[in-house]
């Protein structure tokens, strides 16, 4: 997973120009998945960071994975601004999205999918905030 993060960021870097985002992944990252799921959902997880530290000098996104942990547990990690938290802990505990791809207002579709993803995986996703960092931390 660590390859595909960066091919992610690669893309929006080439999307955004100007920005001065520091992203650190290590290459080495595995997960046990279907491949296209899992980029799917890390493009998601990637492009919500991405989405709100992009203007930010500097704008932080660490992608990792807690060695320790059993299951497995990845965590993307950014320093937005301004958290809002109501609107991402309501994104993750979204139940699923309807059937005609409508949600309620605030929600970001991107990480409802990729819970959806997790969660059809076995795994689960939730955020943390510690300080100035929002941590979304999913199992697989």
């Amino acid at each position: 997973m660590g390859a595909m993060a960066s091919t992610i960021i690669e893309r929006f870097k080439a999307e955004s120009p100007g920005s001065k985002v520091r992203v650190h992944t290590p290459q080495s990252l595995f997960v046990h998945a279907d491949p296209d799921m899992m980029y799917t959902a890390l493009y998601y997880l990637l492009k919500n960071s991405w989405d709100n530290v992009r203007d930010l000098e500097p704008g932080v996104i660490i992608f990792t994975m807690d060695l320790q942990a059993m299951p497995s547990m990845y965590i993307v990690k950014d320093n937005r601004s301004d958290h809002d938290k109501s609107s991402i802990n309501y994104s993750l505990n979204i139940e699923k999205v309807s059937e005609h791809g409508l949600t309620p207002s605030g929600i970001d579709l991107g990480l409802t999918i990729a819970k959806s993803i997790v969660n059809r995986h076995g795994g689960n996703m939730w955020a943390e905030y510690t300080g100035a960092w929002l941590y979304i931390l999913f199992t697989i």
